[in-house]
């Protein structure tokens, strides 16, 4: 049922309960979006996952040479990765004071603190893009923000992405146990296929959720350029175009960018290889030179 552009959910019955710790500055930072998220069973219930849509967020110059990138990651990611359950690798990428997210955007030589590397391909450019469009001066040092984890999605159409949570993988396959980041982001490369559902549901073991049924949730429909922000803690996946609309035959193409106050684990999450960053290099090309 459609009610104000969330979803109802009245079926499909989770059983479960849990305990969540409090968070207290992830539920600041959240408070500070003006939506209440906190995955308690009292309150997540009645209250909205926090999800914020940013429309022209992408350059449009960065999107083809980010769909370029796309098509190395897929080409890295089809081959066996040798991890458990056949899960795929993602990559982490070290951001913080270095690129200026602490004490502003531009760091001087007076602060003791120098500005980070340039960016070598498109898609580093595009997460230190994503961090100064989505937090503000000072948030990345308060929320002890440490890095990205980053992956691409090329779903051809008709496609979907069954329901899952972001987490910390080699932890998950190791421990079976729930590590969540922060805050998970999904970055439209083209205006294809279905919408990212985000429900109000969250887990510690990835079994019992809190709620048991998700009261609410958000459709994020794929447009190109649009980036989506929300609470690393929801239940989310991506539901299937028509098969008779005119996005089927085409590729719903989207960065995911995750942003963690710890570096999730090897083997699952990684640093690039100078081989494989040679391949974005290529693909992708160096941005523009920073300014003098």
């Amino acid at each position: 049922m459609w009610r104000h552009g969330r979803l109802v959910c009245a079926a499909g019955a989770l059983l479960g309960t849990m305990a969540v710790a409090e968070i207290d500055d992830l539920d600041h930072f959240f408070a500070s979006q003006a939506i209440k998220t906190r995955p308690d069973p009292t309150v997540a219930r009645h209250s909205p996952p926090f999800v914020r849509a940013i429309d022209h967020a992408i350059p449009p110059a960065l999107l083809p040479r980010l769909i370029k990138d796309a098509e190395v990651a897929r080409s890295l990611s089809a081959t066996d990765s040798g991890l458990k359950h056949g899960k795929k690798v993602t990559y982490f990428h070290k951001v913080g004071v270095r690129d200026g997210l602490v004490s502003g955007a531009h760091p001087t030589a007076a602060s003791g603190k120098r500005p980070g590397p340039h960016p070598r391909f498109a898609t580093e450019e595009a997460i230190l893009h994503l961090a100064k469009l989505g937090f503000a001066t000072g948030e990345f040092e308060k929320l002890g923000i440490v890095g990205a984890e980053w992956w691409y999605h090329s779903l051809p159409e008709p496609g979907s992405i069954q329901f899952h949570y972001d987490k910390d993988e080699a932890v998950a396959s190791d421990q079976m146990r729930m590590v969540f980041p922060l805050v998970s982001t999904v970055s439209y490369l083209t205006s294809v296929g279905g919408p990212t559902v985000i429900l109000n549901m969250t887990s510690v073991d990835g079994t019992h959720h809190v709620p048991p049924i998700a009261a609410v949730g958000h459709f994020s429909y794929p447009v190109g350029g649009r980036h989506t922000m929300f609470d690393g803690r929801m239940l989310h996946g991506v539901l299937p175009a028509p098969t008779d609309g005119p996005d089927s035959g085409h590729t719903r193409i989207t960065l995911l960018v995750n942003w963690w106050t710890n570096t999730p684990h090897a083997p699952n999450c990684r640093a690039l290889t100078p081989a494989e960053a040679s391949r974005f290099v290529a693909a992708s090309g160096p941005p523009p030179p920073p300014p003098p």
